[in-house]
């Protein structure tokens, strides 16, 4: 079971880089039309994609296109794995207040607070940011506080895809307590509601906020995506032989639910469901076929799955990097360029993410302040 989630995981990750690792390309490249699009859209993605295919190249272009495109909804995908992997934690072995919290924060912010010190020294030696300018910023990221603030929505230039940490620091918060929820109700009800607080946000948020915080309907309040994490809270409970039969029925209607959000990210009032629509339908639809994977295939996806949060953290700054270093070379294939980006960008954060938790042990025994209950929470 964990390796099936690692892998959807994995999916999740390499067509995020993917996504990012397009977006440096020259906008004129066909493979750029889904991976570019962005809501709302007066154009339905799909009417746009499809007449471009008309030869092998046209099929290549929009196989990319189509593959990269995912990772604009990487975002929905990483919420219901990561409600579903907090909640058969919480199966497992409880939830035991402030100790849990104190486990999250081992896990994600040494490598977190890592990538963010690597952008502050990139930002001040290659793009020669002045230091008092890179101070405020640097502390909202600390505190996952960014994401609440336009102008730092995405960072500071160079690693915009960690507002995603904020929004899931939030859930982190909130955790306990929907847990509280899930004890008392049956899930169905539950993810109804979680339904309907989620649209509510985000019609909110297209209709009103979006003016004042022009990213707030895409995940600056938990309440945005709500129902994504809500929904992979559920399917754990399905796992566990729950008996939820409609995730089942749902499961059936995977790649339908999915297209079906697609349209209704074309346009602004529909697209206050089309997020949770997309998430869900495409998480059973992967869900589904990871599970008919051989096992050498699972395995395979699984990998970057695992050290996800390290290729999350590390990826986009190799991003920008590489995309400056090929513009000086004179490889002119998009596609050769395409492929260098995309290693070049996955490679260094899965090895961190490998690596990080034998450099931290090792640091933390050097270190004659750390207290030894610590280090051995770490072994």
């Amino acid at each position: 079971m964990d390796k099936r989630i690692d892998a959807v995981k994995g999916i999740a990750i390499l067509s995020v880089v993917a996504y990012h690792s397009v977006l440096v390309m020259p906008s004129t490249w066909p493979a750029w039309r889904y991976a570019g699009l962005h809501l709302p859209q007066n154009t339905p993605p799909i009417s746009y994609l499809i007449p471009s295919i008309q030869s092998v190249k046209d099929v290549i272009d929009a196989s990319i296109s189509v593959v990269s495109g995912f990772g604009y909804q990487g975002v929905n995908l990483f919420l219901i794995a990561s409600g579903l992997g907090l909640t058969l934690s919480f199966l497992r072995k409880g939830v035991k207040l402030p100790g849990w919290y104190g486990n999250r924060a081992k896990r994600i912010l040494p490598m977190y607070w890592s990538s963010l010190a690597i952008l502050f020294l990139l930002a001040l030696y290659v793009q020669k940011v002045s230091p008092t300018s890179l101070v405020l910023p640097l502390v909202l990221q600390a505190l996952g506080l960014h994401v609440f603030i336009p102008g730092f929505f995405q960072g500071f230039g160079l690693n915009s895809p960690v507002w995603f940490i904020g929004l899931l620091f939030q859930f982190y918060l909130v955790f306990p307590w929907l847990v509280k929820l899930f004890k008392r109700w049956d899930p169905l009800p539950i993810f109804i509601c979680s339904v309907v607080v989620t649209v509510f946000f985000r019609l909110l948020g297209l209709y009103y906020i979006n003016r004042f915080h022009s990213r707030f309907a895409e995940g600056v309040f938990f309440g945005c995506r709500l129902t994504e994490f809500v929904f992979g809270m559920c399917f754990a409970y399905q796992l566990r032989g729950g008996g939820q039969n409609w995730i089942s029925t749902l499961s059936k209607f995977a790649l339908p639910l999915y297209l079906s959000g697609i349209l209704f990210h074309c346009f602004k009032f529909t697209s206050a469901a089309s997020d949770t629509m997309m998430g869900v339908g495409l998480f059973l639809f992967l869900w589904n076929l990871v599970g008919c994977l051989p096992p050498v295939g699972l395995r395979a996806f699984a990998f970057p799955g695992r050290h996800s949060l390290g290729i999350f953290l590390f990826h986009f700054p190799f991003v920008l990097f590489m995309y400056e270093l090929l513009r000086q070379t004179t490889i002119d294939n998009l596609y050769v360029r395409f492929f260098l980006v995309f290693v070049v960008c996955l490679v260094p954060g899965a090895m961190i993410d490998l690596c990080f938790p034998a450099i931290q042990r090792k640091a933390l025994d050097c270190s004659k302040w750390a207290p030894r209950r610590f280090r051995q929470s770490l072994s």
